[in-house]
């Protein structure tokens, strides 16, 4: 049977219909499909997260620039003020990711108070 012949068999209003069908039962399944996707990233990163626990204490020592070496005794001077000592490896490594090691302006102090880097004295700048 030809196409010709089946599309003048069955009205307009028929074709249009099973089309609309289709595209529904299409945009549905689409829409089930991201759900289920959407559920199992969910439910896989919360399955992970269970798995956290959280870090008392800190093994190692950072890997910090001769430079920044100079400051360990002002590292730990203010993280035994603020009981934070057993820290310190790790005030040392994140001051080291934020400067680099060159401790310009290692905690952006200057420009917080809209000062040149020069503004403070260096110890000003690293405690």
């Amino acid at each position: 049977m030809p196409w010709s012949l089946l599309l003048g068999l069955v009205p307009r209003k028929v074709w249009l219909w099973l089309i609309g069908s289709l595209v529904a039962l299409f945009l549905l399944q689409m829409l089930l499909y991201a759900s289920v996707i959407t559920g199992l990233i969910g439910y896989q990163k919360s399955s992970s997260s269970e798995n956290v626990r959280s870090v008392d204490v800190v093994n190692g020592t950072a890997q910090v620039s001769a430079a920044l070496e100079e400051y360990r005794p002002l590292f730990e001077e203010y993280a035994e003020k603020y009981g934070v000592s057993k820290y310190v490896e790790l005030l040392l490594a994140k001051t080291m990711q934020e400067s680099g090691g060159r401790l310009d302006d290692v905690m952006q102090a200057s420009g917080a108070k809209r000062f040149s880097i020069s503004a403070f004295a260096r110890n000003e700048r690293v405690a």
